[in-house]
């Protein structure tokens, strides 16, 4: 999955590169004064001046690296930056469980992503139920993109997500729950599981 990002990102920058040197003008061409328009107007003669170009209050006194390019360079780069931002932000892998360690205590296993927006959703309310269950139910929470947790993904058969799943003490499987589930199932499940 990382090196599939990593092409991703590449292919992105490359093109973005690109883009940029089509879009960028490589020189300027004048017109002379007062020549003939296509039209046949002459324009008019405007005074040049040799001095330093003045300034606006919101410039740098000398020029920073974007004041040096072309605005459709800025533009391009900008949107690279919102484009590559979140692909960039991802945190970087840790291990993860790879097994459920019995301990006693039925035990509550969600499997969520961070880019899950159901999962997101659902985890005020299950941050409720861990408040109310603590010392009865063990919680653990399985991110299905960390490699290390695959194997509980392929045991647990899990196809899409949030999937929670509930094991007795023995961590044999009393029930499954599908999708995003409100604070009332969430206890009623675990008031259940208690009783297993």
């Amino acid at each position: 999955m990382f090196k599939f990002r990593a092409i991703i990102l590449s292919f992105i920058a490359a093109t973005l590169s690109l883009a940029a040197m089509l879009i960028a003008p490589s020189s300027v061409q004048s017109q002379p004064a007062n020549s003939p328009t296509p039209t046949g107007l002459s324009l008019p003669t405007l005074p040049i001046s040799t001095a330093t170009p003045r300034r606006s209050a919101l410039a740098s006194p000398t020029p920073t690296a974007t004041e040096d390019l072309p605005a459709p360079v800025l533009t391009l780069t900008a949107f690279s930056a919102q484009i590559l931002a979140p692909l960039m932000a991802q945190p970087t892998w840790t291990p993860g469980p790879s097994l459920i360690e019995l301990d006693g205590k039925p035990q509550f296993v969600e499997f969520y992503a961070d880019w899950c927006g159901p999962c997101r959703d659902m985890r005020p309310a299950l941050l409720k139920m861990k408040e109310k269950y603590k010392g009865q139910v063990t919680f653990w929470d399985i991110n299905i993109d960390n490699p290390s947790s695959g194997r509980l993904v392929a045991r647990y058969q899990v196809q899409f997500i949030p999937y929670m799943v509930l094991l007795n003490p023995a961590g044999r499987l009393v029930r499954t729950l599908e999708g995003t589930q409100t604070e009332e199932s969430l206890d009623l499940a675990l008031k259940a599981l208690l009783k297993q």
